[in-house]
């Protein structure tokens, strides 16, 4: 079950337990198209993690996969994304595993 965030006017976003190994942290734009968005993400005891997301055109999301945590363990990730030409960084969200 997706876990959306607040709506801070321009986009959505949240993290998806799409299984049960994987997360998906993803971004939505809301009536504008993105050129890419980057994902930073961090889990605890690892280094931070800057990938391109993939877009699931079905669902107008931008997302990346990856691995599950222990119960209680927070995720922080954070986006960088490019709209007309610019880039713009989110602030850091956070997220805990069920």
């Amino acid at each position: 079950m997706p876990t959306p965030g607040v709506n801070l006017g321009s986009f959505l976003y949240g993290v998806d337990a799409t299984n049960s190994t994987n997360l998906r942290p993803w971004f939505q734009s809301c009536g504008w198209s993105a050129d890419y968005v980057i994902l930073h993400y961090i889990i605890p005891g690892q280094v931070q993690e800057n990938v391109y997301t993939t877009y699931a055109g079905d669902g107008g999301r931008w997302g990346f996969d990856t691995n599950r945590m222990q119960s209680g363990q927070i995720l922080k990730y954070s986006f960088t994304y490019s709209y007309d030409y610019r880039q713009y960084d989110t602030v850091w969200y956070t997220w805990t595993q069920p």
